[in-house]
């Protein structure tokens, strides 16, 4: 099945928007629009990075399905691109060369961003990485048989994209791979059920008997109170998780969410946790 396109966000109304349409069919979607059942969503990487950690969890659920993506491009602001994730964008510190023909090598003299980063993936074969090794793209697949994010520092709005449409459509049909096939819909009985670990339900204890204003706020709940040794990465992960499976929407838990932690031995430590302030 080909793969959809929509500008995503601001780059729905932005001019750039409108160069990448002329070279590839794509459609628009505001970001307060649903989101599609499958397809790859393009936004600018500096608008991703202004999201608060639950609107990036919520794409980042939409992504544990195959046949969907999540590409970042450029413009993007130095420093953290994700908080579930290590990577860091920084400034290219020289000019970018790369002996594999093909997009990169084209856009090399546009690039003003590289990343840096432990936690990813990269594929050679589309030059993703320049010869002096520092990466232009990044990807990575949250679940093995879901879709992928990714970002890059490649301009896929420049001019001269609209020169060589078959060559971005090539490195982009790269990335629809990555992303998988479009599975058929199963009936929710069939979906396996979430086995809560140690930082899940921390997550739960926490936020027992609160209100936040966001997802980020329970996980700084967790650090403040000083009481769970958890690594935050770990626990943002595990965030993703509970929004995925309806345990915590809308900054507290859900009566699933609820049902959950009484039927767990943590359910004393939340008694404990709801009176103490922060």
């Amino acid at each position: 099945m080909e793969t959809t396109f929509y500008l995503f966000g601001g780059l729905a109304s932005h001019r750039r928007g409108a160069v990448i349409s002329d070279y590839l069919p794509v459609k628009l979607l505001d970001s307060d629009g649903a989101l599609p059942a499958y397809g790859a969503l393009m936004m600018f990487g500096l608008e991703w990075q202004t999201y608060s950690t639950e609107q990036q969890a919520n794409l980042m659920v939409w992504l544990k399905s195959s046949g969907r993506s999540l590409l970042l491009i450029p413009p993007f602001n130095t420093g953290e691109l994700s908080d579930v994730l290590d990577w860091q964008v920084e400034n290219i510190n020289d000019d970018k060369t790369t002996s594999v023909n093909g997009l990169a090598q084209n856009l090399a003299d546009e690039v003003r961003f590289q990343f840096e980063a432990v936690s990813h993936q990269f594929s050679s074969e589309y030059a993703h990485n320049w010869n002096d090794d520092s990466l232009n793209t990044l990807y990575y697949k949250p679940h093995s048989s879901g879709g992928v994010f990714v970002a890059t520092s490649l301009p896929l709005w420049s001019l001269t994209c609209l020169d060589i449409p078959e060559i971005v459509k090539s490195w982009l049909a790269g990335l629809s791979v990555i992303a998988g096939q479009v599975k058929e819909p199963t009936l929710d009985i069939d979906k396996a059920m979430l086995v809560l670990n140690e930082n899940h339900l921390v997550l739960l204890c926490c936020a027992y008997g609160h209100s936040f204003k966001d997802a980020n706020s329970l996980v700084q709940r967790v650090g403040r109170l000083g009481v769970f040794r958890l690594l935050s990465e770990e626990l943002d992960l595990a965030l993703v998780e509970l929004i995925d499976d309806s345990l915590f929407l809308n900054g507290e838990l859900t009566e699933k969410g609820l049902a959950a932690l009484v039927a767990s031995p943590y359910k004393l430590y939340a008694d404990e946790l709801k009176r103490m302030p922060g």
